[in-house]
């Protein structure tokens, strides 16, 4: 996902053909709906039956205050640093994201798993 956000950023510096960035929109939303679609099938199957609404109005709230903080913290570094910046910085995070979610969770999870 990183590597469709840093190409959809700084697409421009190469190209400005559409079809470019339908592909680069198009690719985009996957990342987001696959993991979303695994984290609330996980989520849920973990959860007691009895907890599964409080789960649901938490992960909404969480969502909701991330993205208000998110957009906060935006427009208070937007003219600092410049939305560029910002993106590719974006991007990185996914990248530090995805390592970590490697390292801490697929590969122990793979470590652990018995080979026929």
């Amino acid at each position: 996902f990183s590597v469709v956000a840093a190409l959809f950023i700084n697409a421009p510096l190469v190209t400005r053909a559409i079809g470019v960035y339908l592909v680069l929109f198009a690719l985009s939303g996957l990342p987001n709906a696959t993991s979303q679609i695994g984290a609330s099938a996980t989520a849920q199957r973990l959860c007691p039956p009895d907890l599964r609404g409080r789960l649901a109005g938490l992960l909404s709230a969480t969502g909701s205050m991330g993205a208000a903080i998110g957009t906060v913290g935006v427009g208070v570094l937007v003219d600092r640093v410049g939305v560029i910046a910002l993106f590719n910085g974006q991007a990185l995070v996914f990248l530090a994201c995805g390592i970590a979610t490697y390292a801490l969770i697929v590969r122990p999870i793979a470590a652990a798993t018995p080979t026929a």
